[in-house]
């Protein structure tokens, strides 16, 4: 594979990552919450990887065209949808009870590593905008003359995609864990308390998304 190629799976990753989401607002609550959240953070963050690792395979190995016929099923989409809905919202309203505590030590945090990478999992795996994106991102990959004709060359084109992921991961932890080193409690708490926001607003704009495929499913 060449190195162009490479450098274009990783960018491509890396730009996937970065917007701001449910994942990211995730990370910054929990990189927030204490001097060692950033780890808890970096969890959440391997967690979403490895849902997009899975979803990334599928639409290679499977095909984007059975994503789309698989995304039509209203019922699924809703299924997807209802659960994302309660994951956002979970995480929201806990982040919104987020004390910030700077000087606590590492075993008063009341945090799981296993527990973030669940919830960095399934706000991907859930999430019916992750399997749309790959949709329509998949043809693309299959059309630009990244060589994909064997099961080796598409696991290792997924590989330095999700490796643009990565980077983004450990930059961004990077930031939030300067971020806390320099910035006072309060503006700390300030941020989590807008990262709780955002998550809910992402819950209800879900709600709304859920109302729109019944009432469309409801009329034809």
């Amino acid at each position: 594979m060449e190195f162009i190629t490479i450098l274009t799976l990783m960018a491509l990753g890396f730009t996937l990552a970065a917007p701001l989401g449910p994942v990211n607002a995730e990370m910054i609550k929990k990189s927030l919450a204490h001097r060692t959240g950033w780890i808890y953070g970096f969890m959440t963050g391997i967690g979403a990887m490895t849902g997009d690792f899975i979803i990334a395979s599928s639409i290679l190995f499977i095909g984007a065209e059975v994503f789309s016929k698989y995304l039509e099923n209203v019922i699924i989409s809703v299924s997807l949808l209802l659960a994302n809905i309660t994951i956002l919202g979970y995480i929201g309203i806990s982040a919104l009870k987020t004390e910030i505590n700077v000087d606590t030590e590492d075993t008063d945090i009341d945090m799981s590593l296993l527990k973030q990478y669940r919830i960095g999992f399934f706000l991907v795996i859930t999430s019916p905008w992750s399997y749309a994106w790959w949709a329509s991102f998949g043809p693309y990959l299959l059309n630009t003359g990244i060589p994909l004709d064997t099961s080796a060359s598409r696991l290792i084109a997924t590989t330095f995609f999700l490796t643009g992921i990565l980077a983004w991961l450990v930059l961004f932890n990077i930031l939030l864990k300067l971020s806390h080193s320099f910035a006072s409690p309060k503006v700390l708490g300030l941020i989590t308390k807008g990262s709780a926001v955002i998550l809910l607003l992402f819950a209800i704009k879900t709600v709304f998304d859920v109302f729109c495929i019944l009432f469309q499913f409801c009329i034809f």
